[in-house]
């Protein structure tokens, strides 16, 4: 059993996976619609923004906090907007808990 083919069966059941076709569908709706593309980027980048202060150990004040949650509470208002990021939430998941089940048996096989 080689390790490497069957990390790639694994890469395309995810790519035919439910979760993984919704995830596709949201985003060319996005993609396709300027105004909602132009509101996510936005979004992604002030998120990035204060993960990047986060990380160099700087203080994300409440002002930068609150424009975080006003844009969150913008964006939730436009439907393809929120359908993708509820698709990629569940996507995130799904990858999120494939690694544990991996990092799970390696653990296991080390004790």
């Amino acid at each position: 059993m080689d390790v490497y083919n069957k990390a790639h069966q694994l890469a395309r059941a995810l790519q035919e996976s439910e979760v993984y076709e919704v995830y596709k569908k949201c985003k060319a709706a996005v993609e396709k619609d300027s105004q909602a593309k132009e509101m996510l980027t936005d979004y992604q980048d002030s998120i990035k923004k204060i993960q990047e202060k986060y990380m160099a150990g700087e203080e994300v004040t409440s002002e930068e906090r609150e424009k975080i949650e006003k844009k969150r509470n913008v964006l939730s208002l436009n439907l393809l907007v929120k359908d993708f990021l509820e698709a990629e939430h569940r996507l995130g998941i799904t990858l999120m808990d494939i690694q544990k089940i991996i990092s799970d048996a390696v653990s296991e096989k080390e004790a």
